[in-house]
């Protein structure tokens, strides 16, 4: 209530006597006599996601998880699409016969050794020159 312009929380600090909680004026002790108005809220009056008056440790880490989604989604496309690209060339190059033959040598004879890489390519290229591709059409 005011009394003579002068608010009751002012008055009551002049007194001596602080009435917070019972009536007075709220913010007496750090007001002085002035009206203090805050918006409703805790982001009234600022855009969603507003970061003034943070801690700086809360901005670097929303932002570090911010970066992380995005480039993190990046990576982890470029990974899988490099992937793509390496097993493609392997395949045409013929650079993954000989794992593709380790996978079908231990599903069909699992009791027996396989033979190594320079033996299954020196093999390879014997059938390779004793049995010529004919069904070409030229």
């Amino acid at each position: 209530m005011t009394v003579a312009g002068v608010t009751a929380g002012a008055a009551a600090e002049r007194n001596g006597r602080n009435e917070g909680g019972r009536g007075g004026d709220a913010h007496a002790g750090r007001s002085a006599g002035r009206s203090i108005e805050r918006p409703a809220g805790r982001s009234a009056g600022r855009p969603a996601g507003h970061l003034v008056g943070r801690p700086a440790r809360h901005i670097v880490g929303r932002l570090a998880g911010y970066f992380t989604a995005r480039f993190g989604r990046l990576a982890a496309g470029l990974s899988a699409a490099w992937r793509a690209v390496v097993w493609y060339a392997r395949e045409v190059s013929g650079e993954a016969r000989y794992d593709h033959y380790l996978e079908r040598f231990a599903a069909e004879h699992p009791d027996e050794t396989p033979l190594t890489e320079a033996e299954y390519l020196r093999r390879r290229e014997e059938y390779d020159r004793t049995h010529p591709n004919t069904g070409c059409c030229c």
